[in-house]
């Protein structure tokens, strides 16, 4: 995976906005968690790895450029 280029931060973002503008958090049921949790051990993925790979191949989520 490449990397993409350094970006500057905008002025009108503090640091701490800035760091964390990819982050993403969620609240999963006890099902969905497991499932997550088997799917990524499964997969040799850790979670953010997992998260990523399932948002990258799921059909819905795909553009339809």
């Amino acid at each position: 995976m490449k990397r993409e280029p350094k970006l500057t931060r905008p002025k009108d973002l503090s640091v701490n906005e800035w760091k964390n503008r990819h982050q993403v958090g969620a609240k999963l049921t006890a099902e969905n968690y497991s499932n997550l949790w088997l799917f990524c051990e499964k997969n040799n993925f850790n979670f953010n790895s997992g998260v990523n790979h399932l948002l990258k191949t799921h059909p819905s989520l795909q553009s339809n450029d």
